[in-house]
């Protein structure tokens, strides 16, 4: 019996179907199945009726009598997953989308001393889809995405909210040297490197280019950006990403019609635990302070 089997059951009865439980844990109709079937065969006994065409899930007189159980169980688990021992300092499980990583939680970490710091971190670099189910299947505990999904969140035990605001900015190789402000129209769409962004800058990218043309490349991390900007290439990224790769040779420079700013938003179980509350408390103080540094940026917490 595991944590993820007795998340399994609870969310089909809060959901009231398969179809909408998966959903909010963020897995497949097969992969519940299966949860709920290994649960059923340890205990012994059928939780949930199953009849074909049925749409709404019921429960058996066994499932009415386990459901106090299985919360219980459930209680107790997240009771003791935040119990620390004596003398130990506390983890925080911190997931993240690419751009953010590399280039706000990479210099925090560069300035804080770990060895020193009151609790133990973990950095997981994901997707914000991903995220979302890490959070759900209690894998981190925080996590920083560019996308919102309200729907979801609001049948599932998460939160998010406007963390930050960061401007975006055009970086290139060599070729634009001298180039002070630069203007979308003035660009080769064949000379870009593609990275996607949010829902916003997908807008403005078909305004301005013609997306029939195939950039010079594509690619859906940052970490090779800064070996491929050289000559004509160039492209549009975060702020704090420019800056970054502007210290490693390529050039920055204002942008005209620039995109509109990308929000980030910061998600995180809506039970954190008071230990964890005051973690994420204090790395997100962290954070505000890094934002700072940047005129354009806006913290929003």
């Amino acid at each position: 019996m595991t944590q993820f089997e007795i998340e399994a059951f609870l969310s089909v009865v809060r959901c009231g179907s398969i179809s909408r439980a998966a959903d909010e844990l963020y897995i497949t109709q097969p992969a519940l199945s299966r949860r709920l079937s290994s649960l059923e065969r340890e205990l012994g006994y059928p939780l949930i009726e199953r009849e074909k065409g049925q749409r709404v899930i019921r429960l058996t007189s066994q499932g009415r009598r386990f459901l106090p159980c299985a919360v219980h169980f459930l209680d107790l688990y997240r009771e003791a997953s935040n119990l620390q021992i004596k003398g130990e300092k506390p983890i925080l499980r911190v997931g993240t989308i690419g751009s953010v990583s590399v280039c706000v939680i990479e210099e925090i970490l560069g300035t804080l001393s770990l060895e020193n710091n009151p609790y133990h971190l973990e950095i997981h670099q994901i997707h914000s889809v991903d995220a979302y189910f890490s959070i759900a299947e209690n894998r981190v505990d925080i996590a920083f995405v560019d996308s919102l999904d309200r729907e979801k969140l609001n049948r599932s035990r998460m939160e998010a909210e406007p963390a930050f605001m960061e401007p975006f900015s055009f970086i290139g190789g060599e070729m634009y040297c001298g180039k002070e402000i630069i203007h979308p129209s003035e660009l080769n769409p064949r000379a870009e490197i593609r990275l996607p962004w949010n829902h916003s800058f997908d807008v403005w990218h078909r305004h301005w280019f013609d997306e029939s043309v195939f950039p010079r490349i594509r690619i859906d991390h940052v970490a090779p950006l800064g070996s491929l900007l050289h000559g004509d290439s160039f492209a549009v990224v975060p702020l704090p990403l420019a800056v970054l790769l502007e210290r490693q040779g390529a050039v920055r420079c204002k942008m005209e019609e620039e995109p509109e700013a990308d929000v980030i938003f910061y998600a995180h179980a809506s039970e954190l635990g008071e230990e964890r509350s005051r973690c994420a408390k204090h790395f997100l103080s962290m954070m505000k302070q890094h934002i700072a540094r940047y005129e354009t940026m806006q913290w929003l917490l």
